[in-house]
């Protein structure tokens, strides 16, 4: 019975390890496509052909050529970088936008603040 146990906590403890491991290699090439999608450009001009081909392959899930265009399907990870960060210049121009209008700063933080105040009461 105690052999038993042995045997099968050191098969669940070598799981977690191939695991772990699996897990890191998945992180490590998220970040190295986060990395990528960011500095795609500058990248890509530094390397050679079979890299730049393992870059497109990783940041486009489909490329066609449509008479003179290209068109590209981002793939799934790239696309969820791009639609956070269309998502975050959304919130930063309306952030500006809201500065620099000619509201006071009373009618500002009494627009801002006053659905959270009613929400509250």
């Amino acid at each position: 019975m105690y052999k038993e146990a042995s045997n099968e906590q050191k098969m669940i403890a070598q799981k977690l390890e191939d695991f772990e491991e699996d897990y890191l290699a998945v992180l490590e090439k998220v970040i190295d496509i986060l990395d990528l999608s960011q500095k795609a450009a500058s990248i890509y001009q530094s390397k050679n052909d079979t890299d730049r081909r393992a870059i497109l392959r990783d940041l486009f899930s489909n490329i066609r050529l449509n008479g003179n265009l290209i068109e590209v399907e981002r793939s799934p990870l790239v696309a969820a970088i791009a639609k956070k960060v269309k998502k975050e210049k959304e919130l930063r121009n309306t952030f500006e936008q809201t500065i620099n209008s000619n509201l006071t700063e009373d009618e500002f933080v009494n627009g801002t603040l006053s659905p959270l105040w009613l929400a509250i009461c």
